[in-house]
């Protein structure tokens, strides 16, 4: 018998477990980098935690750090100005979901202006954490779904990706071994991990678009469906892209997905005639790309040509936030070394500049990244920081290593 009092059979006893991959492998399985959808049940009862690694979770032999779940609030408390709670009902079990909303600089991220009440169906964004023994997700992002359908439709996703992806195990590439990654060069080795951790990513955001797409083919297609058909279409654009732009046309999204885009119509407008016009096609793509707008995944670079870019914290945002680093660096050393004549001095005493000022330049109006997440802009500086571009001086302080 299992752990679970069933009684094994003799394929059970003849096939043994999948091994998951070594720690110097993690990064090559795309799961990894992207949100898992799965089922509460599987959060409370099937992942594991990694031994070394904090907030890295295990799912089989799959490497796991942010989750997407959806549900009913089954119930919520709220500290106003500290955090907010609620419990989320997937039908397979329940889970808290944490959503802290301090931000000294007055900017309410996207989570915390979606009302909930009781009963209300929502998805949820998260890393798995643990408090007092027990699982929750901490939030990054919380979306209300008025589709009384939405709940339905993710359990068959979810369905989906496990029968093709999740419960497939993690097959590092036959031709790399950890005697091959101990005994290559290190611009070679990272050439050779960047391409496969990248090929991963990209046959991810193709299964991911193609899902999307489907959902948007349904009956009861609606706004948010086409959203995420172009959320995806554009993550598969920019990891396809030789160059490694972020740039992304309009021109191309809208004929890609024009099918997508029409379907919706026809599903908002059925009891009109003549239901598909260029005007409702432009705000259907329009009210989308403001959705994602809105959320901190896009910001339209180019008004004129109508081209986007795709916030990544490890490339753009991260790049921004290091010129935001250097240019208050500059002007706090300046101020205070007036009258010292010490410069030199000065710059080792400088105490480095808080999240809080950086946040705050980011949520300038003509700042590009002003919708940007709290967790985002902690994401880019996690990665300044591996990178040796800047280091954490004191908790959420930092300074600028070239300074």
């Amino acid at each position: 018998m299992d752990v679970h009092g069933r009684h094994l059979d003799e394929t059970d006893r003849a096939t043994p477990e999948p091994v998951p991959p070594s720690t110097v492998l993690l990064g090559l399985d795309p799961l990894l980098w992207t949100h898992a959808r799965l089922f509460v049940s599987d959060l409370l009862r099937i992942i594991t935690k990694h031994d070394t690694l904090q907030g890295i979770w295990w799912y089989h032999t799959h490497p796991i750090k942010k989750v997407q779940v959806s549900g009913i609030v089954a119930g919520r408390e709220e500290r106003v100005g500290r955090y907010r709670t609620i419990l989320l009902d997937d039908g397979t079990g329940v889970i808290p979901c944490v959503q802290w909303t301090q931000d000294t600089n007055g900017y309410t991220p996207h989570a915390n202006r979606c009302p909930l009440s009781l009963g209300s169906l929502v998805r949820v964004r998260g890393r798995i954490t643990e408090f007092r023994g027990s699982r929750q997700i901490t939030v990054d992002e919380m979306f209300l779904e008025p589709n009384v359908n939405y709940e339905y439709l993710r359990w068959l996703e979810v369905v989906d990706l496990k029968q093709s992806i999740y419960d497939k195990p993690f097959q590092p590439p036959s031709n790399l071994s950890i005697h091959d990654l101990f005994n290559t060069s290190e611009s070679d080795l990272h050439s050779v991990t960047n391409n496969l951790h990248d090929d991963g990513l990209l046959k991810h955001a193709k299964t991911m678009y193609e899902l999307a797409t489907k959902e948007a083919s349904r009956p009861d297609a609606r706004d948010d469906h086409l959203k995420e058909a172009i959320r995806w279409l554009m993550e598969v654009h920019i990891m396809g892209n030789a160059t490694g732009s972020l740039l992304v046309e309009y021109a191309k999204i809208r004929a890609e997905l024009m099918t997508v885009a029409e379907n919706v119509i026809l599903q908002q407008y059925k009891s009109d005639n003549h239901p598909i016009t260029p005007s409702r096609i432009n705000s259907a793509f329009g009210r989308a790309l403001n959705s994602l707008i809105d959320e901190g995944f896009v910001y339209l670079q180019d008004v004129q040509r109508d081209v986007y870019e795709v916030i990544k914290p490890e490339q753009n945002l991260s790049a921004y936030i290091l010129k935001i680093l250097e240019n208050e660096t500059t002007k706090r050393i300046s101020s205070l070394s007036k009258g010292k004549g010490q410069v030199g001095a000065v710059s080792s005493s400088f105490d480095g500049i808080s999240f809080d000022i950086i946040l705050f330049e980011l949520r300038q109006p003509k700042c590009p990244f002003s919708r940007c997440s709290a967790s985002g802009v902690r994401e880019a500086l996690r990665y300044l920081v591996g990178s040796s571009d800047v280091y954490e001086i004191s908790p959420g302080h930092y300074k600028v290593i070239a300074l």
